[in-house]
Parts: structure tokens; C-alpha cells; sequence
């Protein structure tokens, strides 16, 4: 009986048992290896010397439950030592439990022949690490590169303020560009824009949908864009699946620099890659807009030996604003006129106290009245004066 009893008891606990420990012993799965795709370049024979490096990492779980403290991305080209990417984008689907980033760059100078291309990614958990890599290989033979990029005019506004004591400018481009004689009717185009110091609110819009942007500098610390008024950081950025036609647009903001006692500013009119036989002949239009007070304005293009050449403009007055306007004109096969550089002085501005109501004050809002009210007291009084010396005289 005693026998029966312990086997019946045995049989009860191996019942239980696999369903409480089953229950007990369940985990949070821990992220899978990243998964690398190469984008762009593709196993493909490319026709210039700059290409697209574009990637996408997707990793499972990661971000479910466990969170990487960081992400290392690199590549490097033909066994050549790692070079880091910067992340340009994170997101996460909750229904595949998938996280997923995009990194790009551009890749210069690339001589003709084979390359092979290898991107490297660590994604680390502080108490494991997970990588992975992968490879691909494409071909560069620009000796048959044809492409036309052309853009006849340009529209450059600049907007000229004053905030906390500091002068800023504001800069609007527009770029309508066009490209001829290409094989394909959606192409890619790496860009790389130069940036004054301290320039912040960029926007880069194709076509009305805005990009995003990396600093190539700060990918690249030597990679610096030499100015008559300085070294200045370049930003990157892709245009994507352009057509043959296409406007691009920038806008961003930057401190003015005071350079010997004068407000200084300088746009980069890089111009020569869009001039070629087919398209000889470009116009740049600026529209100068001053919020401010100022004086002794000189317009002038520097050339990268710097010899300074004037430029004609046009100033309109309208209320508290000046509008400075001109064109600069490049030509195939003339000297290009090297980059704008403007340069001007504070202008005396009227300081509106009440203590003089005839000097600045008369232009305020309540000038005239007092102005008014002023002149009826005096001929009031005048005329009391007036009439009591009358009064005297006939007593």
C-alpha cells in the first residue's frame, strides 16, 4: 500500500512539474545578429569618380527588451583601414519587433578598375556584443562619363538682421538643375555643401521634400572647404532618384564675421561644374535684404588668388528695409569670378527717447500729436499775451 502511495505521488509531482518549470524559465529573447544591406553601390560599373555609399541595418528585438548602448558602423574599401559612419537614421516596428538604422556617405575619388567594398557593424549590450559584416563588389570607368549637368540660373536671397547685438544672415537658394545625356532616367547624386562657422537651421529640400544631412567634416576632419575669410566645414548630403530636371533648394542661418572693423559674408559661387559647351553660360541672382541699419556697403567677387573685382548693384529703399540686387555672370572657358564677398558698416540708427520729441521721437507713433498739441499751447499763449498787453494798454 505504502509502495502504491509513493508511485501515485511521483506520478502527481512529474504532472506538475513541466508546466511550472516551462512557466518558470521563460526569457526575453535577446536580439539577433544585425542584418547588412549594402544599398548603394550596387555590382554594377558606375561611370564617375564619386558614388553613393548607402546602408541598412535590421536587427530582431533589438529595442524589445534589450537596448544596444551603442552602435559601431564602418567600412572600408579594398582592405583599407575602417572608417566609421554616422547613423542618419533609427526606427523601430513593434509588430516584427525590429529595429532599423541607415547610414551613408560619399565615396570620392575613386580611380578605374574593380573595388570591393565591406561594411562592419558591432551592436553592444555592455555584458555581449553582437556584429556582422558584408561585402560587395563594383566597377568605376569614367573614361566614357558623359553627363551633362547644367543649371543657367540660380536665385541666392539673403536676409541681413540684427538679434542680441549680433548681425545674422539668412540664406534662401534656389537651384534649378537640369542633367543630359544620362543612361538612366533616376540617378543618383552625392552632394557636398560648404557652411560659414556656427551655421544652424539648415533645410535641403528636392523637389519640396526635404533630406537629411550628415557632417562630412566631422566624418572627415580634413576634408575643410578654403575661403578668402576662413576654412569651412562641408555638410553631405544624397540627392536621390533625380530626373532630368529638378530643383533643389537650401536655406540655413550664420553669424556675420567682423573682419577688421567690417561686417563680412561670403557665398561660395561654386560654378564651373555645371558650365560645358552644351550649357556655356550662367546667371547668379542675389537679392540682399537689410532689417538693419547700415553703411559703406561694397559687393565685390574674390578669386581664389584673391583679387578682388567689383560688382555693379541696385539699392531700393522701402519704410525701415534696403534691397540690394545684382547678378554675377560665369562663362565656359572665361576665368570663373571666384566666390561673392560683401562686406559693410553699422549704419547710424535714431535712437527714439522721449526726452527729444523733435528730433527722433517725431517719427514715433505719437509724434505728430504731441508735435500738434505743442504748437496749440504756444498759440494759446501767444495770443493770451496778446490781449492782455491790449487790456494794459487801454487801462
Amino acid at each position: 500500500m505504502r509502495k502504491t502511495s509513493i508511485f501515485i505521488l511521483v506520478l502527481l509531482c512529474s504532472s506538475i512539474l513541466p508546466s511550472f518549470n516551462s512557466y518558470q524559465i521563460k526569457a526575453n529573447p535577446f536580439p539577433t545578429n544585425p542584418e547588412i544591406t549594402i544599398i548603394s553601390p550596387t555590382n554594377t560599373t558606375y561611370s564617375n569618380n564619386s558614388i553613393l555609399l548607402k546602408i541598412k541595418i535590421t536587427t530582431k528585438y533589438d529595442g524589445y527588451y534589450f537596448n544596444s548602448t551603442e552602435k559601431r558602423i564602418s567600412y572600408s574599401l579594398d582592405g583599407q583601414e575602417k572608417i566609421p559612419l554616422e547613423i542618419t537614421s533609427y526606427s523601430y516596428n513593434e509588430d516584427t519587433k525590429t529595429s532599423a538604422v541607415e547610414a551613408s556617405t560619399v565615396l570620392t575619388d575613386l580611380i578605374n578598375g574593380t573595388h570591393t567594398l565591406s561594411v562592419y557593424t558591432e551592436y553592444d549590450y555592455d555584458v555581449h556584443v553582437i556584429d556582422s559584416n558584408s561585402s560587395i563588389s563594383f566597377s568605376v570607368d569614367s573614361a566614357n562619363f558623359f553627363s551633362i549637368i547644367s543649371m543657367p540660373k540660380e536665385y541666392i536671397n539673403y536676409t541681413i538682421t540684427k538679434t542680441n547685438g549680433q548681425f545674422w544672415a539668412k540664406v534662401y537658394g534656389k537651384y534649378p538643375i537640369k542633367i543630359s545625356n544620362t543612361s538612366s532616367s533616376q540617378v543618383q547624386i552625392p552632394m557636398v555643401y560648404p557652411t560659414p562657422p556656427n551655421t544652424t537651421n539648415i533645410h535641403i529640400t528636392l523637389n519640396d521634400i526635404e533630406l537629411s544631412w550628415t557632417n562630412y567634416t566631422q566624418i572627415y576632419p580634413q576634408e575643410l572647404h578654403r575661403t578668402a575669410i576662413g576654412d569651412w566645414s562641408m555638410i553631405q548630403c544624397n540627392l536621390e532618384n533625380v530626373s532630368e530636371t529638378f530643383l533643389l533648394e537650401i536655406q540655413y542661418e550664420h553669424p556675420i564675421q567682423q573682419i577688421n572693423g567690417e561686417y563680412v559674408f561670403l557665398y561660395d559661387l561654386n560654378i564651373s561644374p555645371y558650365l560645358s559647351p552644351w550649357s556655356n553660360r550662367s546667371t547668379a541672382n542675389f537679392n540682399l535684404r537689410f532689417e538693419i541699419e547700415s553703411k559703406d556697403l561694397h559687393v565685390n567677387t574674390i578669386t581664389t588668388d584673391g583679387e578682388l573685382n567689383t560688382v555693379d548693384y541696385e539699392v531700393t529703399k522701402e519704410q525701415e528695409t534696403e534691397t540690394v540686387t545684382f547678378q554675377v555672370f560665369s562663362e565656359y572657358s572665361q576665368p570663373v569670378p571666384g566666390d561673392l564677398i560683401v562686406s559693410f558698416n553699422e549704419g547710424d540708427e535714431l535712437e527714439q527717447t522721449n526726452s527729444n520729441f523733435f528730433g527722433s521721437s517725431y517719427f514715433t507713433e505719437y509724434g505728430a500729436v504731441l508735435v500738434v498739441v505743442f504748437l496749440t499751447v504756444v498759440l494759446v499763449l501767444l495770443l493770451f499775451l496778446k490781449f492782455r498787453k491790449r487790456d494794459e494798454i487801454n487801462e
